[in-house]
């Protein structure tokens, strides 16, 4: 199953796309600053193949996510709020048999996931990956650091993490994927599948 992660850039920003094939990292594209129109162009092909897309539908990105969603390519819309929240499915209407309209996730655990996976080794990235080098180049600059009130922030030490929140958007879609993709049995079977499928 090809998953994707979409972090949409903000106004000077770029925007990035990462696939994984099960736990390969096998593309990684960047995308300029340009209009969402453009920028939709240019994504469309590059997503038309892929069975899930997580996207960072939260402020500005919320007008690319509804164009690419009017295009008819695979998206869900990811609502990244503070804290370690777990992913939680919200489906239009409430019910387990409804369409699933947004999952909203944490920031720490959604980067926190990410460095476990890294640095344990579960993740790889394919020799022939487009911006391999850039792409690992930010996975080593993320860190972990606790606040002055004893929070836990994660975040790249300088420079572009524009690709690494993709891949950590990436890895969500893939763990996800199965329920997001089936219709469930039952809200418990949901809850229970979200904590095992991110680790908790």
């Amino acid at each position: 199953m090809l998953c994707a992660g979409l972090d949409i850039g903000r106004v000077t920003d770029r925007t990035a796309l990462v696939v994984m094939d099960n736990d390969v990292v096998t593309e990684a594209h960047i995308v300029p600053s340009v209009t969402f129109r453009e920028q939709a162009a240019v994504l469309e092909p590059l997503m038309t193949r892929l069975d899930l897309v997580a996207v960072d539908g939260t402020g500005m990105g919320l007008g690319l996510l509804e164009l690419l969603r009017s295009m008819g390519l695979p998206v869900v819309d990811i609502i990244i709020g503070g804290g370690n929240a777990a992913p939680r499915i919200i489906r239009d209407g409430g019910g387990n048999k409804r369409a699933v309209r947004a999952i909203s996730v944490g920031k720490i655990h959604l980067l926190g996931r990410l460095l476990g996976l890294v640095h344990a080794r579960e993740i790889t990235v394919a020799p022939w990956c487009c911006n391999r080098d850039e792409l690992k180049a930010e996975l080593g600059l993320m860190s972990a650091s606790f606040t002055k009130r004893g929070g836990l922030s994660i975040q790249a030490r300088s420079g572009h993490d524009d690709l690494a929140l993709a891949l950590s958007l990436a890895t969500l879609a893939r763990d996800l994927a199965e329920q997001l993709l089936s219709r469930g049995d039952g809200d418990g079977a949901q809850d229970q599948g979200a904590d095992a499928a991110t680790g908790r």
